[in-house]
């Protein structure tokens, strides 16, 4: 475990960040395992969206560490939505993990220490992931000219 934190939430919020937080966490499973099975761009717009209201709650309480990590899939989703690319199950078992990382974060809430996750990581991990994304949507595009 690492250093103690401290977030900007008084302990009669906790309750209502978990609901908020769980809420859009299983969005994001049930939509990624949607996804899995093939393109749709209702799940897509929907991860999209709980990524980016995951990435506002957790900068509301100074949880910086979960609001980058959720910029970092809000970005990547971006990127994604509208390409109608389909993703792999190994990028989706990817971001699945991604998942159960979100979960150790929003617990950090309640422990008030960090855990041992390299956030920075896992950001870059989805910056790769979102250019080799757009790499591929650019190359399909230029053959379908």
């Amino acid at each position: 475990m690492g250093s103690p934190l401290n977030f900007d939430l008084e302990p009669d919020e906790i309750e209502l960040f978990f609901q908020e937080v769980d809420e859009h966490i299983q969005t994001l499973e049930t939509d990624l395992l949607s996804l899995e099975q093939a393109t749709n761009q209702t799940a897509f717009d929907a991860v999209f969206r709980a990524a980016h209201t995951l990435k506002a709650v957790a900068a509301t309480i100074g949880h910086h560490r979960m609001a980058d990590l959720t910029h970092a899939l809000e970005t990547l989703f971006e990127q994604l939505r509208g390409t109608g690319n389909s993703l792999s199950s190994a990028t989706i078992d990817e971001l699945l993990a991604i998942v159960d990382v979100l979960k150790t974060l929003r617990d950090e809430v309640v422990n008030l220490e960090a855990s041992d996750v390299d956030v920075q990581v896992l950001v870059v991990q989805l910056s790769i992931l979102g250019e080799n994304v757009t790499n591929v949507a650019h190359i399909q595009t230029r053959s379908a000219v």
